[in-house]
């Protein structure tokens, strides 16, 4: 095969690839509208029975009809979507078999060689761009299974040596001076927090492994290094307590990374779950906190961050881009209180009644606004200092209330495909290396070794984090003004309740709007099936 020919052959199947990943994309996003709607008629059935304007067994008549016809379409969604995702799958491995047989070297000299020939075209910016893109195409993308080994690998690896040197070392600092002991309530609370995060780390990983991995075709073109270098820098300033997910977003907003704003959040949660728990289940050893007050804040915020990603699927681009631009904006407003000492009380190690209470429900709010890609420790900080307790114990709260929070988002964020997966996979290597750092450099190096106080360490840090975290949420209302303008046009769409407008002919009407919003007759079923059975590809499920 001609080196031309070879070229051909991986621009052509990288052109199927791209055709089945926007299938995957408007599929998904259709699926979720096709459930949306169905559930507003439901409830409008059941609004009509609670009015009197139907018996019960009119109601109960009307709800299997309508189920009925909903799983039809439900299962043809779901029937494109794993012939879709099949075929991705096979063209991405067709592709990395392809580009085997191309020189390399021979393509970067042409490619230079263009890009000098193009300095004084008239279309210069545009041709360049051509160029580069098709030049990004036919570089090799490290394979998948690749991927897997070097999270596994540095998951396991870091965390074994985080936790020898904490029990061995660190902890004694931590605890001023005194040892771990089997006989020290504190240290046995810590230790089983420390055995649930390692639990979670570990289920999490295998999450990832089994499910994400598999998706990282729909998004091949983004740098691994580069999106590693995101995650080690948000996680190590989360691991230090100045939080991850302003930095992260800015970052990746700065680099254009995540291009589907709904994304971002999902990204966030699910590339950053294993460097949190990280510093979650590496810091816990210093626990001076009541474990009622603990154990409740913590499951708090987790409900909060499982509630809060099922809303994530609900809203659209623009509520996002705004929404987290104004939390950020309020959590700024929180980090500088807290940087004038208004936060640094002399108080309590647990809540009780109902500063208790206020507190479960404060943490619920502040779990499902982590959801949304807005980070838990400033607020965190805020709630425990003004319901009287002492700063000290903040930490062990904010890290275990962050890391254990989001694994219980993660299945939400990837039955939606509400995130970008290799951006994840790439924040989650790069995030446990910087957890780690952090750990090393600053806690075990600098307080430990040095003896310089972390307060110290962290002051002038937290003012940079809080420059960072207002540029995220400028650059993310700019997003939001730019999709307002690009949808102000468009005619607001109003849920109509089908049975009051159509009643008889309510059924006919439903089945006709989950045909609009599916709209399957563009794709056809049959070519899927025929180049599946051509190439005798496994067919997968897409979830």
């Amino acid at each position: 095969m001609s080196e031309w020919v070879a070229i051909a052959e991986v621009l052509k199947n990288e052109d199927e690839l791209v055709s089945h990943i926007n299938n995957i994309d408007q599929l998904s996003e259709k699926e979720l509208e096709l459930k949306s709607f169905y559930k507003q008629q439901i409830n409008f059935l059941k609004n009509e029975y609670k009015e009197k304007k139907i018996t019960k067994n009119e109601l109960l008549k009307k709800l299997a009809e309508t189920k009925e016809v909903y799983q039809i379409y439900h299962k043809k969604m779901q029937d494109f979507l794993n012939l879709n995702y099949s075929l991705a799958i096979w063209e991405y491995q067709q592709s990395n078999v392809l580009k085997k047989d191309l020189d390399y070297l021979k393509l970067k000299k042409d490619y230079l060689k263009k890009m000098q020939a193009i300095k004084n075209h008239d279309d210069q910016k545009l041709v360049t761009k051509k160029l580069k893109k098709d030049y990004q195409i036919l570089k090799k993308t490290l394979p998948a299974k690749y991927i897997i080994i070097i999270a596994i690998i540095s998951t396991i690896g870091l965390l074994l040596a985080g936790l020898l040197v904490n029990y061995l070392y660190y902890f004694k600092i931590a605890n001023n001076g005194q040892g771990f002991s089997f006989k020290n309530q504190n240290h046995i609370t810590a230790f089983v927090f420390v055995c649930i995060g390692i639990l979670l780390i570990f289920s999490f990983l295998i999450f990832v492994v089994r499910n994400i991995i598999k998706r990282i075709f729909l998004d091949k073109d983004e740098n691994l290094f580069k999106t590693a270098s995101i995650g080690f820098a948000g996680a190590f300033t989360d691991t230090i307590g100045v939080g991850s997910f302003s930095i992260t977003v800015a970052t990746l907003n700065a680099t254009n990374t995540v291009k589907n704003v709904k994304k971002l959040p999902g990204t966030l949660n699910l590339g950053l779950t294993i460097p949190n728990l990280f510093a979650g289940t590496l810091f816990v050893s210093a626990i001076q906190v009541e474990l009622v007050t603990l154990i409740t804040l913590v499951i708090a915020a987790m409900f909060g961050a499982f509630f809060g990603a099922k809303l994530v699927s609900k809203v659209d681009k623009k509520f996002v881009a705004l929404f987290v631009a104004i939390a950020l904006a309020i959590a700024g407003v929180l980090m500088i209180l807290g940087q004038t000492g208004i936060f640094n009380n002399i108080g309590t190690k647990g809540l009780t009644g109902w500063r208790l209470a206020v507190g479960i429900i404060s943490f619920f709010v502040i779990g499902g606004l982590q959801s949304f890609g807005v980070g838990l420790y400033a607020p965190a900080l805020a709630i425990i200092s003004l319901l009287g307790m002492e700063t000290i114990v903040a930490f062990p709260i904010m890290t275990c209330a962050s890391g254990f929070a989001m694994p219980t988002t993660a299945w939400a964020f990837h039955r939606d495909n509400n995130y970008s997966p290799k951006v994840s996979i790439g924040l989650l290597i790069g995030g446990i290396f910087g957890s780690i750092a952090a750990f090393f450099i600053v806690f075990v190096g600098i307080q430990g070794g040095i003896g310089i106080k972390m307060d110290n360490f962290t002051y002038y840090l937290k003012w940079f984090a809080i420059l960072v975290m207002y540029y995220a949420a400028f650059t993310l209302l700019k997003k939001y003004l730019n999709l307002k303008k690009a949808t102000e046009n468009q005619t607001l769409k109003v849920v109509e309740n089908y049975y009051q407008i159509y009643e008889t002919d309510f059924l006919k009407m439903f089945e006709q709007k989950l045909q609009s919003i599916s709209q399957l007759e563009i794709l056809d079923q049959e070519i899927f099936e025929q180049k599946i059975f051509e190439n005798n590809i496994n067919l997968l499920l897409w979830r």
